[in-house]
């Protein structure tokens, strides 16, 4: 399954209108996980 970002981001900020996100927030929220699952496979 391939990872459309920018659909997934412009969903995330669209079902959180009230909230305001900057670059780096918006990076790290996607980033997070992927490194997480990175660190399971090297374990």
């Amino acid at each position: 399954m391939a990872l459309n970002l920018g659909k997934v981001v412009v969903d995330y900020l669209a079902t959180h209108p009230e909230h305001k996100f900057s670059a780096r927030q918006i990076a790290e929220w996607i980033l997070k996980p992927i490194l997480q699952n990175a660190k399971k496979k090297i374990q």
